[in-house]
């Protein structure tokens, strides 16, 4: 039976009386939200999932080491993993040098240091990096707490996860609309 991978649909809306207000907004996510790695290698011993450490592992390798999804966070669901906020590492630091999540190669690197190939890596037919682990090792010594001191950069603001309009200090929501990106 597949499991999916997917990411929330995302809007971007603009205050009406102050156009400098733009925001990303999602749907709020009411089943139990959980952030499985993070943008530094941090991995989540609680509720550790080969399934989306491979995917990480997969968006490197499909991109021949360009680029890797991390930071993955979100809900699991029937059959599927509804993820929110990604961050993207880039080998090109500049191309996403409005973003303080991309750490690039270097990022890339402290997810492997951590990374445990697993059955599903196999599965996927995905080689194993050098600087990564083979799935005899744990990674219980590389867990979120080992990486707090790396993480300053990945501030996440957890109201930014279940986003209501009236958080921005306004209760009318006519106030915003949604706008059209480039």
């Amino acid at each position: 039976k597949p499991i999916f991978v997917v990411y929330a649909d995302a809007d971007i809306v603009q205050q009406k009386t102050d156009e400098s207000k733009i925001y990303q907004v999602e749907a709020r996510m009411h089943q139990a939200w959980h952030k499985w790695n993070n943008n530094s290698g941090g991995v989540s011993l609680g509720e550790y999932s080969t399934i989306l450490q491979a995917f990480s592992h997969w968006t490197y390798h499909i991109t021949a080491g360009r680029l890797m999804v991390v930071d993955l966070q979100g809900v699991k669901a029937e059959g599927a993993y509804l993820l929110t906020d990604p961050a993207i590492h880039c080998d090109n630091i500049l191309r996403f040098k409005h973003t303080r999540t991309n750490l690039g190669v270097k990022g890339m690197h402290r997810f492997f240091r951590t990374h445990v190939c697993s059955e599903v890596c196999s599965k996927l037919e995905l080689p194993v990096p050098p600087t990564s682990s083979s799935s005899d090792r744990n990674p219980t010594n590389e867990s979120f707490e080992y990486y707090e001191a790396l993480d300053a950069i990945d501030e996440i603001n957890e109201q930014t996860l279940a986003f209501e309009p009236n958080m921005l200090g306004t209760e009318n929501n006519s106030d915003w609309e949604t706008i059209e990106c480039p």
